[in-house]
C-alpha cells in the first residue's frame, strides 16, 4: 500500500505512517508475547525452551512476508519500498534477495512470492534467485554486502 491509499484514513505523511505501522507491530509483539507467556507457563521452562529451540530450526514462522521484512530492516528502509515499481538498483538488489530468501526459507510457490514481494510472477523470482545465486559465486562485494543476513538464522 502507498501513502495515498492510508491517507483516506486519515494518515497525512510518512512519519504518521511509520508511526502507524510501528503502534501495529508492537501490537502484534504484545499478542505474540502473551501466547509465549502461555505457553511457557503451561510447558515449564525446560519443555518450553525445547520448543523454541526445534521452533528455530525449523524456522515454522517464515514467509515471503517475513522475508521481506528482514531485508528491509537489513537495508534500513520500510517493506513497501521494496515493493514499489522501481528499477532503482538498490531496491531491485533488496528485492532480489528477498525472494532468494524466500524461496530458499519458506515452502511458498514462486507465484505466492511474487504476489508478495511487489506483486511479480513466477518467472521474476525464479530469474531473481538465478542472479542472486550467480552474484553469491561471482561477486565479492555483493556477498560482503548481503552474506551477514543470508547467514543469519
Amino acid at each position: 500500500m502507498e501513502l495515498k491509499d492510508f491517507k483516506k484514513a486519515g494518515i497525512k505523511d510518512k512519519d504518521q505512517l511509520r508511526g502507524f505501522r510501528m503502534a501495529e507491530r508492537l501490537r502484534l509483539l504484545r499478542k505474540y508475547y502473551k501466547l509465549l507467556y502461555a505457553a511457557y507457563r503451561e510447558l515449564g521452562e525446560k519443555k518450553f525452551e525445547l520448543m523454541l529451540s526445534v521452533a528455530a530450526k525449523l524456522n515454522v514462522n517464515s514467509t515471503s512476508a517475513y522475508e521481506l521484512e528482514k531485508v528491509a530492516n537489513y537495508v534500513g528502509c520500510d517493506p513497501d519500498e521494496l515493493q514499489q515499481k522501481t528499477r532503482n538498483r538498490d531496491i531491485v538488489e533488496a528485492r532480489q534477495v528477498a525472494m532468494y530468501l524466500s524461496k530458499r526459507n519458506t515452502k511458498e510457490s514462486l507465484a505466492k512470492i511474487g504476489r508478495t514481494i511487489g506483486n511479480k510472477d513466477h518467472a521474476t523470482v525464479l530469474h531473481a534467485c538465478r542472479t542472486v545465486n550467480n552474484l553469491l559465486e561471482t561477486n565479492p562485494g555483493f556477498r560482503d554486502k548481503w552474506m551477514p543476513l543470508l547467514t543469519a538464522q
